[in-house]
């Protein structure tokens, strides 16, 4: 099954493609914003919609839902942001982030009576929506990755095969504590560049991450990586466009919620990419990560 993610909405669906991923960049925007972005969209025509959103519920969340409603035409959305795997459950409507109780999913998107929400503390509980989903194809769905990875056919994730003899490189433009955590590991690993925002516990509108994503252009300006690792949403849009990249092929996960693939365009097409939420994963997740992509040596 090819999946391919691109940062520009496309005229038309792309030849040989099964799974389109559109990143509409609006994280940080109103929920108008949201909707003309899926609006933008709806000429593709899809069989099945996925409006995929943060696990923690952030972000401009009943704009989507409700222009991905009129967009597709759909019936009614299931809403379900569980992503187990990573701490996040939703029950009786509420969001539970590692245990504490956050807003109800109600109170986010709204009144809307083609919402319907939907409890989910296992993985179990998402692949029987999955599953069920199959029956409906008019129903939109809207979830985390801890959904979309159960709608995907059961497969064998490969590993991942880094070209070249560079060194990998990672980019950690996440404030989240969870990524400051997992650079500590890294310290001694040699074949590892890291370039990371200095720690803060502000999040800004993007202008760390811009700035990170002009050290990296001036990095390429002389280097090519095995494989890139990005952490953080912003940070990765910010400096894959500095590469001048507009779409990623996507091969597999690493562990859930930490894809992996290929840059299919700009400066380092056909370099491995991974990319990983800031709060995602424990205090060994990033070293984990670039071991499978070869970097096994300490100093």
């Amino acid at each position: 099954m090819r999946t391919l993610v691109s940062t520009l909405v496309p005229e038309q669906w792309p030849s040989g493609t099964d799974v389109l991923a559109l990143d509409l960049d609006v994280r940080e925007r109103s929920n108008r914003d949201a909707a003309d972005a899926i609006l933008a969209a709806a000429h593709l025509r899809p069989e099945r919609v996925l409006v995929k959103i943060d696990s923690t519920l952030r972000g401009p969340v009943r704009g989507l839902v409700g222009g991905a409603l009129h967009a597709f035409a759909c019936e009614q959305a299931v809403v379900a942001p569980a992503f187990p795997e990573q701490g996040r459950i939703v029950r009786d409507g509420s969001l539970y982030v590692h245990g504490q109780h956050g807003p109800t999913v109600r109170e986010v998107i709204g009144d809307d009576g083609r919402c319907v929400i939907h409890d989910a503390e296992s993985p179990a509980d998402l692949r029987r929506l999955a599953e069920e989903a199959h029956a409906h194809p008019r129903w939109l769905l809207v979830g985390s990755a801890g959904l979309a990875r159960q709608l995907a056919p059961p497969h064998e994730s490969p590993t991942p095969q880094p070209n070249g003899d560079g060194p990998v490189l990672l980019v950690a433009g996440s404030p989240a504590p969870v990524t400051r955590a997992q650079l500590v590991p890294l310290t001694d690993v040699n074949d590892l560049v890291i370039l990371a925002t200095p720690p803060t516990d502000a999040r800004d509108s993007g202008e760390a991450a811009s700035a990170l994503a002009d050290q990296v252009a001036l990095w390429a300006m002389r280097h090519r990586p095995k494989a890139v690792v990005l952490t953080g949403g912003a940070t990765a849009r910010a400096v894959i466009h500095g590469l001048g990249t507009t779409h990623l092929s996507i091969h597999g996960e690493l562990q859930p919620g930490i894809p992996f693939g290929a840059l299919q365009d700009g400066l380092w097409h056909g370099v491995t990419v991974v990319t990983k939420a800031g709060g995602f994963g424990t205090s060994s997740t990033l070293l984990d990560v670039v071991r499978e992509l070869g970097v096994t040596s300490t100093g």
